[in-house]
């Protein structure tokens, strides 16, 4: 579904002549990329148990790339929710309940954040909001 909606934005002849192109086969690919490989990491430390993952590797290789990789995701999304969603939503209003859904998907990743970073919260509950981050923001910039 995605390679063929992919296809799809290629054929466009504002795809190469706008930021589109930029965002999704770039940034929306960096993004995909580095929390990805947060997820792959946790899992291949963990195996089949999150309980069995340690919280200091946790907090020294988990926890320092997610902050910083989310701090660049954020300043993505502040740029789409402020600017490049409003402009697209002027210029087609029949974009508009797409635009609105993207933006509630931002929201959504916040609660995800608060966990992953809350010592407070059990190694497996923090090891699995990273891995559902993961897994809502690739839905999410498929969708985009």
């Amino acid at each position: 579904e995605y390679n063929a909606a992919l296809a799809r934005w290629r054929k466009h002849p504002r795809y190469t002549t706008t930021i589109a192109r930029h965002f999704v086969e770039d940034v929306h690919m960096w993004f995909r990329t580095s929390f990805a490989q947060l997820a792959s990491d946790i899992q291949s430390e963990a195996g089949d148990d999150l309980k069995s993952l340690q919280p200091a590797w946790f907090e020294k290789t988990v926890i320092p790339y997610f902050r910083r990789s989310l701090s660049n995701l954020e300043g993505h999304h502040n740029a789409e929710d402020r600017s490049i969603f409003p402009r697209v939503h002027r210029k087609y209003p029949e974009t508009a309940e797409v635009c609105e859904k993207l933006e509630r998907d931002h929201q959504q990743l916040h609660p995800l954040e608060s966990i992953a970073f809350n010592p407070k919260y059990d190694i497996e509950m923090r090891a699995n909001a990273v891995i559902e981050f993961y897994n809502f923001l690739d839905d999410h910039l498929r969708r985009e």
